[in-house]
């Protein structure tokens, strides 16, 4: 938009004033610092606190169980195959949806 360089008599861009307070006035009770310290918090950092105990506790049991499986993973790469797979749903499979598969 060139509504800023639009200037009053005073030398204010009036228009983008304007337009900028009615974003503040519109958005920021739905797009704010607190509201996203919030989302955060709840979507990754207390997941990822939550993990850190499981992975940790009794002497890092499940993390040394993890490292061993992924490293048991990596050894055994080459002779993984997948020779068929067969599931019912043969619609369109919304992202995130567990599906059954064999």
């Amino acid at each position: 938009m060139r509504l800023f360089f639009y200037r009053s008599n005073d030398g204010l861009p009036r228009q983008w004033i304007a337009r900028m307070k009615n974003s503040m006035r519109t958005i920021c009770p739905v797009f704010n610092t607190h509201r996203m310290l919030e989302e955060y918090s709840n979507k990754f950092y207390v997941t990822a606190a939550d993990t850190w105990k499981k992975i940790t506790n009794d002497s890092y049991k499940k993390a040394i169980e993890l490292a061993d499986w992924k490293k048991q993973i990596e050894t055994d790469w080459a002779k993984i195959k997948v020779n068929l797979v067969e599931f019912e749903n043969h619609h369109e499979i919304p992202v995130r949806t567990k599906i059954p598969v064999s």
